[in-house]
């Protein structure tokens, strides 16, 4: 494995070094606690001789270990500001006893901030917790949470799927009013939750007498045929294809129909977050069609923030940073930040100015602090459109 650090969280983790104690000694006035609940998920990691590349570490075991990296250089940075805190790091596990028994920890109703697990069962388990004791928690990577009780303690660190579609809508509709428009999608419960959501959100602009984009709707790969797709299409103008799905395989299977017209025909393709990390899609498809997403999260390289924490993070660490470590210390910073300054993070949240780290900007001042919220979301979405091979923010 090429970074050597990761290598050695992971082990720590996997020896128990980590989950249930405490990085820092026992709390002392003025100290806050903060904990990391993250799927390090120990019972899976497989070492049997690491000189051979014997071993397995589970890809969101990975992920977690590069959050966490990026997390602690946070933490690092706010104690040379004065901050006194106690690190408290859990492996939530993969299973519903895990957390569980996580949960059952002393220490965790002393904690002042939570770091969830990043979805399913656990991130439910921990929202639910905080709400019980009324301790902030924030889920790092989600966009979106099904099936929660109201819960103004749970924090979306990104935007929600459905300020997403309404922020893509938005600017679809800028690009594309007066042309043929077209909605591609399954009709499976993910994408027809997002469909939904879009058709409130138009009917809510028409109802207020704004104009709108008539989408023509194609649904199901399996129906949607290359030529009942070329049908639709116009010839001598843009045709605009809104495609509100995270499918990757149907995405792909999108793209390479347009892909195979793109010579007759001109598009531009509005998709959503995820389509950044997608492997499966040839990125020549990326390229030709004039593709904009969404996203929460977009680092520029070239800022000499961007280069004092790769620097920090290969002299720490002794690897270079991925996304998730970005986001890891973007995090840490924020939150962190807010819960030292402020008796009330939720209140403040609701109320402050939008706040830009390294690859996010947190802005939750449209979010509701009360007792109805399923959640607070954050509402900074960031457009990125596809040029010479990388994704780059859209120029409005």
């Amino acid at each position: 494995m090429k970074r050597n650090y990761l290598t050695l969280t992971l082990l720590l983790i996997c020896c128990s070094y980590i989950p249930s104690s405490p990085l820092a000694a026992a709390p002392r006035n003025g100290e806050i606690t903060i904990a990391f609940i993250l799927p390090f998920n120990s019972a899976k990691v497989y070492i049997a001789d690491m000189s051979q590349s014997k071993f397995y570490f589970p890809e969101e075991t990975q992920i977690a270990a590069e959050f966490l990296q990026g997390a602690m250089l946070a933490i690092d940075s706010l104690k040379e500001n004065g901050l006194d805190a106690r690190i408290l790091v859990f492996d939530c596990g993969n299973d519903s006893v895990t957390i569980a028994r996580v949960l059952q920890k002393p220490a965790l109703r002393n904690a002042d901030l939570i770091f969830a697990p990043f979805n399913g069962y656990a991130l439910k388990a921990v929202a639910q917790f905080g709400l019980k004791e009324q301790i902030p928690v924030i889920s790092p990577l989600s966009v979106s949470i099904q099936d929660t009780l109201p819960n103004p303690f749970l924090i979306l660190a990104n935007a929600s799927m459905n300020t997403h579609v309404k922020v893509m809508y938005d600017y679809l509709q800028k690009q594309a009013l007066l042309h043929r428009s077209l909605m591609l999608y399954q009709k499976k419960p993910a994408d027809l939750a997002l469909v939904s959501e879009l058709k409130n959100y138009v009917a809510e602009k028409k109802g207020g007498g704004k104009s709108i984009v008539k989408f023509i709707e194609l649904t199901d790969s399996s129906k949607t045929t290359y030529w009942k797709l070329k049908d639709s299409l116009f010839r001598t103008d843009v045709n605009h294809i809104f495609i509100p799905s995270t499918n990757e395989p149907f995405v792909r299977a999108m793209l390479k129909q347009l892909y195979n017209l793109k010579d007759d025909y001109r598009f531009a393709v509005y998709g959503m977050p995820m389509w950044s990390s997608f492997s499966l899609i040839p990125q020549q498809h990326f390229d030709s069609l004039n593709v904009t997403i969404s996203e929460s999260f977009w680092l520029d390289k070239s800022t000499p923030e961007a280069e004092w924490f790769k620097t920090k993070y290969r002299d720490q660490y002794e690897a270079d940073p991925s996304a998730f470590s970005v986001r890891g210390f973007d995090e840490a910073l924020y939150f962190i930040s807010r819960v030292t300054e402020n008796d009330s993070l939720i209140l403040h949240m609701s109320q402050a100015a939008p706040a830009k780290q390294l690859a996010t900007v947190y802005d939750y001042r449209t979010s509701s602090p009360d007792n109805t919220a399923s959640y607070l979301d954050n509402h900074t979405v960031i457009l990125l459109q596809r040029k010479d091979g990388r994704w780059i923010p859209v120029e409005e």
